[in-house]
């Protein structure tokens, strides 16, 4: 008798599915470090796991038609095609955090068959999984296929930050440019806020770096950075000069005008920086 195996896969499911990279030697190099280490600038990952299940409890999950789960360095997070717009307020929400604590996404959002439950399986999430290991950038990338498929399904803002990669037939979520476009929107002070920190992250992974295809990546979101910097740096600037005006002083370390984020920048693209210039 031919045995088989019920799966209950739902179709059309869309998963954003996203692993911390680097992950793997960050537990390794962290594995003794304690809350009181001195001299360190500390992130405590079991305050972002705290803060990310209460965020994101069973009845949240409910209310916002979502899956989401978070194991080891891989976040699942699923819905139906119909309400992209929320996979993509959480991406937005858990990159900012992720991005803020140091640690970096890269991903996919895929389309298809897919059982998430506590537990996660199905030809959506295999899909992902291995679309995952092709891609080296720090970035989220969807097929142009899915991203007309959802885009037909609920049309949202999101979809103006979806830029065409080198890889064929892919596109990417370009989500500095959108951070900083949805600032200026609301009126939020960006550069405060986060843009000093990302460079900074950005540093740390190209110093710890090892092997040249890993300062890559680093090189890439540099220049993405830049991109973006250079595409807002009228809102940049102006930010500076108001908090100067209204006399933040315990800010004026952190923020700079967008010419100084660029030459930090430009020292990674170039390979010119290192550890001193960190200093």
């Amino acid at each position: 008798m031919k045995t088989g195996i019920y799966l209950g896969l739902l179709d059309e499911q869309l998963l954003l599915f996203a692993d911390i990279i680097g992950f793997k030697e960050i537990i390794k190099q962290n594995r003794v470090t304690r809350k009181d280490t001195q001299n360190v600038l500390m992130t405590d990952l079991t305050v972002i796991n705290k803060h990310i299940v209460s965020k994101y409890s069973r009845e949240q999950q409910r209310a916002l038609g979502i899956k989401f789960i978070w194991c080891s360095d891989t976040i699942c997070v699923s819905t139906s095609k119909e309400n992209s717009k929320v996979i993509l307020d959480v991406l937005d929400d858990i990159a900012n955090l992720f991005f803020c604590s140091g640690l970096v996404l890269r991903g996919n959002i895929t389309i298809g068959e897919l059982y998430h439950d506590e537990n996660i399986w199905g030809p959506a999430f295999l899909h992902a999984f291995d679309l995952e290991k092709t891609d080296k950038y720090p970035r989220i990338i969807i097929s142009d296929d899915t991203l007309s498929v959802i885009s037909d399904a609920s049309h949202h803002e999101y979809f103006d930050f979806f830029v065409e990669s080198e890889t064929y037939g892919y596109s990417y979520f370009d989500y500095i440019e959108y951070i900083i476009k949805k600032s200026i929107k609301l009126g939020v002070s960006f550069p405060i806020c986060a843009l000093n920190v990302y460079i900074q992250t950005i540093q740390g992974y190209y110093l710890n770096a090892t092997e040249e295809k890993q300062r890559e990546k680093w090189v890439w979101y540099a220049k993405e950075i830049s991109r973006a910097i250079r595409n807002n740096a009228k809102a940049i600037d102006d930010d500076f000069t108001a908090t100067i005006e209204k006399g933040r002083t315990s800010l004026l370390e952190d923020i700079v005008g967008h010419e100084r984020y660029l030459r930090d920048l430009e020292s990674i693209v170039r390979g010119e920086f290192n550890a001193d210039a960190s200093q």
